[in-house]
């Protein structure tokens, strides 16, 4: 056996390497012990029996993530259960305590009775109270968010309520569409209780860094859980199709678009762009929506007129309020307040709306091709789920569909045919219930028609077909509603996804498509949309598909081309604080689920002639590849050799790039650098007084401002660097994170490739 090589270090720095081949060994063995390396770290606890078998690897990936960062994101696709996923780490992490959940309004309900069922206690707390500035009750336990891409937008009141509440306590999200606009939807989240700089140890400098960069860096895999890919099983499987409007029929809304063009709007381009967008969409709706819209510009209009009268301005809270995915619902001018960014619509548009009123007042679902288009995909008699954007299309549907059987939902009512009934009653229809479901009874409602706010946390199991009818702005939308039929306890094999895409004149307006293919790519980026997610979850395939017993860490050769080696490298340290277990974890033995000594980064390298590539796809093809070998004679001396030089070079080149993320400089909180000399400046004052209670004090809290910070704890430096000294001089700051031990890079297994 080769002796040890040793990387040569460029000075003092975080990383130190060890490259010892270990024995020759057969190259499955060595495979297999490779494709273990990659296991993502859990921690050693019994999950609860009600899991599915799947979720409780994914409870102890999120128990060790809470563990080390306080946070983490929880981003399995809807409809997998992530609900009792969350549930299950609540009652290991929590015990017998109630665990405070923020979920959004409509799914308090839901979460109530699943927790009820499980056993477990949870306080719930509506995203409506935070935007309402109620953050929730003092706690110190862990604390779960649902639905978290509501939170993407720090500058919500939501989430500048929530921010500061939520420092410091280990904080589980749950979200299947973490990122809707941008790629900083997923930063803002994470940074709800993930600190900047907590991926440093992987040689990351910052979350945005981390984020921002061509594709995300492997260790973001610490922060974003993504469960087994058996767990995708329990869902039944997706079969997609599109209507798209016939040439002609598309070619006759050119008189009314000409009438919409026609309006004047604003002196604002940008107002005036809006408000015309909203046109656009309502027509590519329904003719009633567009009539619809029509009216509330018409008395938008009025109400301009008449708060001109009165020396007031048109808000634009009222705009914002008009161009809304809800625009029928209108801010009233007995509501507004004077002098609120004033906008003048022009008066002349009056007789224009007048025109278009008459032009969209009369028309029917018989000239109307996109019902048309409906109706004849109706009639298979599949149970079928359609989602409209409008309140009034849902009225349109049900005038022009009265001869199909159907139900009906908003936000304000709902109800089968021309019958009011509650909401929970139409939803029972498109569940199973009991030994006879309710869609089996004669002539019950086998359509539902729905707007988004009406439909949200429905498991509605029993239909078989998702209709996009109105198109939304992004694919978290688009997700969301397939996730109602497309999850686990479906009574089908497959659910049909059916899109109904715009008429090309007027997308050329809304440019509706080319925004959700923009987005999607985003998230597709980022490796959180249906197929991206293996980015994530590879490491747990590999460990699925090619790890196990027996294993041994060594050298081998593989008899395969091209030439190259492929190398496992783990990053180690010994991190045994559990900063975000610590504190919340009271009586539990959170030493115990650790008993060993982490890998905080593992990779697969595969070096070839030209250079080296961590790239999971070719080096899962490599790792594949040499599972399957018979055994071989050991390298030579001379191979083994060469194979550990390359490994040697790429070791040091990762070290390097460690060295540079730990030490790079963040993005520096605002108001930190005043604050840190006003601090300094109190020391001084408590060393010349000999004070040195204050001078520890002080001392932790610089330690602190050195670190990198969660939202919260940042909104808390920027009150704290304008408050008097004497506030600065006795403010309690949050716990530094204990310096990282330093860390080792470690061969995990070696296979030379020699063409034979």
């Amino acid at each position: 056996m080769p002796s040890p090589v040793h990387a040569e270090r460029k000075g003092p720095g975080p990383v130190t390497s060890v490259l010892e081949a270990g024995p020759e060994s057969d190259c499955s063995m060595v495979a297999r012990a490779l494709a273990n390396s990659l296991a993502p770290g859990e921690a050693e606890c019994q999950t609860p029996d009600w899991l599915r078998p799947d979720q409780g690897a994914t409870v102890r990936r999120v128990i060790h993530a809470l563990a080390l960062f306080r946070g983490c994101l929880l981003a399995d696709p809807v409809g997998t259960g992530k609900t009792y996923i969350a549930l299950a780490v609540a009652a290991l992490v929590n015990g017998p305590r109630d665990t405070c959940c923020i979920v959004p309004p409509s799914l308090v309900a839901q979460w109530k009775t699943v927790a009820e069922r499980v056993g477990v206690g949870i306080q719930t707390w509506s995203h409506a109270r935070l935007s309402r500035m109620r953050p929730p009750p003092a706690t110190s336990g862990l604390v779960i968010i649902d639905e978290s891409h509501h939170f993407r937008n720090p500058g919500t009141v939501r989430y500048r309520t929530l921010a500061p509440w939520i420092t410091g306590k280990p904080t589980l999200m749950l979200s299947a569409t973490p990122v809707v606009n941008s790629a900083e939807d997923l930063m803002h989240q994470l940074r709800l209780a993930v600190r900047g700089d907590a991926l440093r140890a992987c040689g990351v400098g910052s979350l945005e860094e981390a984020i921002r960069q061509d594709g995300p860096h492997a260790a973001l895999g610490n922060l974003i859980i993504v469960g087994s890919i058996s767990g995708d099983h329990s869902r039944p499987g997706v079969r997609q199709s599109t209507w798209r409007w016939p040439l002609r029929d598309a070619n006759d809304l050119a008189p009314v678009m000409s009438a919409i063009r026609r309006l004047e709007l604003s002196a604002e381009d940008s107002v005036a762009r809006l408000i015309r967008g909203v046109f656009w969409r309502a027509q590519a709706s329904s003719p009633q929506a567009l009539n619809t819209v029509a009216k509330r510009y018409q008395s938008l209009l009025l109400h301009a007129r008449d708060a001109a009268a009165g020396g007031k301005s048109l808000s634009r809270a009222a705009l914002r309020d008009f161009t809304s995915d809800a625009p029928e619902q209108l801010v009233m001018w007995s509501l507004v307040a004077a002098g609120e960014g004033p906008s003048q619509l022009p008066q002349a548009d009056l007789p224009k709306i007048s025109d278009l009123l008459r032009m969209t007042g009369g028309q029917r679902g018989t000239a109307d091709a996109k019902v048309q288009g409906l109706r004849t995909l109706l009639q298979d008699g599949k149970r079928s789920l359609i989602f409209v954007s409008f309140t009034s299309t849902v009225e349109y549907l049900r005038r022009e569909l009265r001869d199909v059987p159907l139900a009906w939902c908003t936000g304000s009512a709902s109800g089968i045919g021309n019958t009011r009934v509650t909401r929970e009653e139409v939803f029972a229809f498109f569940r199973p219930q009991g030994g006879r479901p309710a869609w089996a009874i004669p002539h019950a409602p086998r359509v539902l028609i729905t707007t988004d706010v009406a439909a949200e946390g429905l498991d509605l199991h029993t239909a078989e077909r998702v209709v996009h009818y109105d198109l939304p702005w992004h694919e978290v939308r688009v997700e969301q509603r397939n996730g109602r039929a497309v999850r686990a306890g479906s009574v089908h094999r497959h659910v049909a996804i059916v899109r109904f895409e715009p008429p090309a004149p007027l997308d050329r307006e809304l440019q509706l498509l080319a925004t959700l293919d923009r987005k999607d790519q985003i998230a597709k980026r980022l490796g959180l949309t249906a197929a991206g997610r293996e980015r994530w979850r590879w490491r747990a395939r590999i460990v699925e598909e090619l790890g196990g017993r027996p294993e041994r860490r060594g050298i081998a050769v593989a008899p395969l081309g091209p030439s190259g080696v492929l190398a496992g490298l783990a990053i180690r340290g010994n991190y045994r604080t559990f900063p975000g277990l610590r504190d919340c974890a009271r009586g539990l033995d959170v030493a115990g689920w650790f008993p060993g000594t982490p890998s905080w980064f593992s990779i697969l390298v595969w070096v070839h002639r030209n250079g080296w590539t961590d790239d999971p796809g070719v080096v899962t093809e490599r790792l594949t590849m040499a599972h399957s070998c018979s055994a071989m004679p050991p390298p030579s001396g001379a191979d083994q050799n060469e194979a550990l030089d390359a490994v040697r070079r790429v070791a040091r080149e990762v070290g390097d790039r460690m060295r540079r993320g730990r030490w790079a400089a963040t993005q520096p909180t605002h108001g930190l650098r005043p604050l840190i000399y006003r601090l300094r400046h109190e020391a001084v004052r408590a060393a010349r007084d000999r004070d040195g209670a204050s001078l520890r004090r002080l001392d932790d809290a610089l330690r602190f401002l050195a670190g990198g910070h969660t939202a919260g704890e940042e909104a808390m430096i920027a009150r704290l660097s304008q408050s008097e000294p004497g506030v600065i001089a006795t403010a309690g700051f949050p716990p530094a994170d204990p310096p990282p031990h330093p860390t080792e890079m470690r061969v995990t297994g070696l296979i030379i490739f020699q063409p034979e």
